[in-house]
């Protein structure tokens, strides 16, 4: 009669799963409040993504024609070493890598020659595969009086005994021109941690230049 609702609510059977619901709707009929929102579900977290596996690094190709060592000097000294054994007087080296002549060997110093002795050390190399194997290098000379016995040419497994090699062909230093030679390596195939070594030695009075360009075992 008064515009309100005077109508009995009639009674729902209690479920009790939504029994909060049911009790809610009913009162909001009732006192003609508006019936409140219902909180939206949360979403359910998805499953992370597995990350991708990282691409395996390719293997880098072993340049063609390299063997189981090769250099060229006039790029630069590579993992070659130096054993100074005696310094010539006046002097802090006797092998130095140029850009135009590779690895330089000299003890003239101060217009004379002097005397002395160092080492151009190759690092390891691995001949355990290997049935033949051939030491191959270019280089020049002048000054030597006799360079087979000034300039020697070596090999070793252990970088402690060292083994003289047959060079095929020394430059008979008339000239600066590069020459080509070789020498047999095959006493040491089949095994490992092998190393070449180029000994430039000297006396007072008398000292060689020589020049190493490049290098290769193969």
């Amino acid at each position: 009669k008064d515009g309100k609702l005077t109508e009995e609510i009639p009674e729902f059977e209690s479920v009790p799963m939504f029994q909060n619901e049911i009790d809610s709707f009913i009162r909001c009929i009732k006192t003609g409040e508006k019936l409140p929102d219902t909180p939206d579900t949360p979403d359910t977290p998805g499953t992370p993504d597995t990350p991708d596996t990282p691409d395996t690094p390719d293997t880098p190709d072993t340049p063609a024609g390299e063997g189981f060592l090769s250099i060229d000097f006039t790029q630069g000294q590579g993992g070659w070493t130096i054993n100074d054994v005696l310094l010539p007087e006046g002097g802090s080296y006797v092998w130095q890598q140029t850009a135009q002549y590779g690895m330089k060997a000299s003890a003239f110093i101060g217009g004379a020659g002097q005397a002395s002795e160092s080492w151009l050390i190759s690092p390891k190399f691995d001949l355990s595969a290997a049935k033949t194997a051939t030491l191959n290098f270019s280089h020049a000379q002048k000054f030597a009086k006799d360079a087979a016995s000034e300039l020697f040419v070596l090999a070793s497994t252990d970088g402690k005994e060292w083994k003289q090699l047959n060079v095929s062909a020394w430059p008979d230093g008339s000239n600066w021109n590069f020459i080509d030679a070789t020498a047999d390596l095959s006493a040491f195939a089949g095994k490992n941690n092998g190393q070449v070594a180029f000994k430039y030695t000297s006396v007072a009075g008398s000292a060689a230049t020589w020049e190493i360009k490049t290098v290769t075992v193969e």
